[in-house]
């Protein structure tokens, strides 16, 4: 008990400062400090976060780490792993399951700033519908695929029943690339272009295909992509009639 005395002063001070919105004031290493004083009780936590940051480079990429990577860190056991790998999850399920009714999504800017928010700091490859009503409101999020979803037979029919389902005509996708690179893949077009089709049948309008790299994103619709294939659809189900 006589450590936890030693150190609560400090930690105090610095949760404080947290609880005052003066987050910003903190180095990487003092906020890493109070999440493990919550973990991590009776001990200085500020070698650890040092060790942590040191290792891993920034809080960011601390946070982004597997509970293996993290117990092979001097000072941090499984527990303390776990409740560092648990923060990106909390972080998403807060964005995800925020209240709708307030997002609007009415530009390019706004739609990458909402994906990035359900994307951020994921290592595997995930697949996001976003549905919107006639004023640009978010009325539905949902994964449709984890992993690598290229491998994976996304069923373009199954997944307008769920956006008809939900009463919306107009619609974001939008998938990571853990590698970092936003280009487009071959199969990242065929994708979209099979998409494009079906919505363009079910008077569904596809807004964007967005892809998250990590300091960058590519975009289907302002790259003209998206049209191009919208065009192409039209064309080919007028020869049809």
């Amino acid at each position: 008990m006589a450590k936890e005395n030693i150190h609560q002063g400090h930690r105090d001070r610095l949760r404080e400062k947290a609880l005052h919105s003066e987050l910003d004031t903190l180095a990487e290493h003092e906020v890493l400090e109070i999440m493990l004083s919550f973990v991590i009780p009776y001990k200085d936590t500020n070698p650890i976060a040092h060790e942590l940051i040191d290792t891993f480079g920034s809080l960011r990429e601390v946070l982004n780490s597997d509970v293996d990577e993290l117990t092979k860190v001097k000072g941090v056991g499984e527990k303390t792993a776990k409740y560092l790998a648990l923060q990106k999850v909390f972080y998403r399920a807060m964005n995800q399951f925020g209240k709708n009714e307030e997002l609007y999504i009415t530009n390019t800017k706004d739609a990458v700033i909402y994906c990035k928010t359900l994307l951020n700091m994921v290592k595997v490859e995930k697949l996001y519908l976003i549905c919107l009503n006639p004023k640009n409101k978010v009325v539905f999020t949902k994964m449709i695929s984890s992993g690598d979803y290229n491998k994976v037979n996304i069923d373009v029919k199954k997944l307008t029943k769920i956006i008809l389902a939900h009463d919306s005509y107009r619609v974001i996708l939008c998938h990571n690339h853990p590698d970092g690179d936003a280009e487009p893949s071959y199969e990242d077009n065929r994708f979209t272009k099979a998409l494009a089709t079906n919505m363009y049948i079910n008077n569904i309008q596809l807004v964007d295909h967005i892809i998250i790299g990590d300091n960058e994103y590519y975009s289907y619709n302002t790259s003209g992509e998206l049209m191009k294939y919208i065009l192409e659809a039209k064309e080919y189900l007028n020869g049809v009639k």
